[in-house]
């Protein structure tokens, strides 16, 4: 009896059993895990909060980039490049004769451009390579100006900070490019690479013009060897109604000839010509040039014309998605998606349209309904 009380005794005292063990913990862990779950979700949401909080007040304190910084007594040069969101190896590459040890009160310092601060809004589909593309920054410049940024996820609505190096837009395209007009218009300046008909329709908004010149600058440099290329109309100086259009009102738009295989007297000029005779490189690495860094709105090509366009496009690495969102063809010439689009009448010329720019707050882009017309149609593949 003694020994069976014992035996009792040492059996009350054990551990319990490993299941028992585990069924507890179980227990235990259901009973807290909500409130544990509430607590991390509010510290992450703070955490998040602050997050943002010190990027937003880090990016208000830079200084607007300007062409250049007047040393002020007890600055250094890492203070100044902080200052304006540059880095100091930036810095030292637009002053390479200084002495980041010896800066003196009054000296000078160049900055690298006069830069301009822009809170840019993402649109849908857009990425930070074409955004980046568009202002002519880099991607670094852009995660430094925007701390805590991902760059593989950004997303409508977005705002970006940016400090663009372009120079500020004088111009104004107001309404749309079939009922607007274009204030202080551009002159389309004289160029190598191309030959103007009339200098009186040739007026555009700042950004047209620049990326009509920027482009065959480009062109130039990849194809020296390239004739002349004829452009038409762009706008009348003060926009509104041009004789021979119904578009080209608000500055946004530009009619071009497309580079062909033989074009007499060194000037590719307007006329009907067959599909097999458009010199598609160079024609595409002016194409190329603007849809890259997102300019366009859209242009209006034959549909007989897009195949070779296309085909040099993937030739040259532009990715699946990008041929999607670039080009109408193959899916059909009353297909609702690419900027590359038919319209009648464009076999013997390209009609160009230029973006809207973000300064010019009248300007009416049907770029929203483009975006939803490539979302209906994603939509329409998905359900296939």
């Amino acid at each position: 009896m003694k020994w069976m009380a014992l035996s009792s005794q040492r059996a009350a005292s054990r551990p319990p059993r490993a299941p028992a063990l585990v069924l507890l913990l179980l227990w235990s862990l259901c009973a807290v895990t909500p409130a544990v779950a509430e607590r991390e979700r509010s510290r992450r949401a703070r955490d998040s909060d602050s997050d943002t909080d010190a990027a937003q007040s880090q990016a208000s304190k830079l200084r607007p980039l300007t062409e250049t910084h007047r040393v002020a007594a007890g600055e250094t040069l890492s203070e100044i490049a902080a200052d304006y969101g540059i880095s100091l190896a930036d810095l030292l590459a637009h002053n390479p004769d200084i002495n980041p040890d010896r800066i003196a009160v009054g000296q000078e310092i160049a900055l690298g451009g006069d830069r301009r601060r822009i809170d840019y809004r993402v649109r849908d589909g857009e990425t930070l390579t074409g955004i980046a593309r568009r202002y002519e920054v880099s991607l670094a410049e852009v995660a430094r100006w925007n701390p805590g940024l991902e760059p593989d996820r950004i997303r409508a609505g977005q705002t970006l900070l940016l400090y663009a190096k372009r120079p500020r837009s004088d111009s104004h395209s107001v309404g749309a490019p079939d009922r607007g007009h274009l204030e202080a218009g551009r002159p389309l300046p004289r160029h190598r690479g191309y030959e103007i008909r009339e200098r009186g329709r040739a007026f555009g908004t700042d950004e047209a013009v620049r990326g009509i010149v920027s482009a065959f600058d480009h062109l130039a440099k990849r194809h020296p060897q390239a004739p002349k290329l004829r452009i038409h109309d762009l706008s009348l100086k003060k926009g509104g109604r041009m004789r021979d259009h119904r578009s080209h009102q608000s500055g946004r738009d530009a009619d071009l000839a497309y580079f062909k295989r033989s074009c007499p007297a060194g000037v590719c000029g307007f006329g009907r010509f067959l599909p097999r005779e458009l010199d598609a490189a160079r024609t595409w690495t002016l194409l190329e040039y603007w849809l890259e860094r997102d300019m366009l709105e859209a242009v209006f090509i034959d549909y007989r014309l897009q195949p070779a366009l296309y085909r040099e496009a993937r030739s040259r690495g532009a990715s699946r998605d990008e041929l999607h969102r670039w080009f109408q063809y193959p899916s059909g010439r009353g297909h609702p998606v690419g900027i590359v689009r038919h319209f009648p009448k464009h076999a013997d010329h390209m009609h160009v349209r230029f973006a809207c720019h973000h300064t010019d707050a009248k300007c009416e882009s049907f770029r929203p309904l483009l975006d939803r017309r490539r979302e209906a149609a994603a939509r329409a593949e998905l359900k296939q």
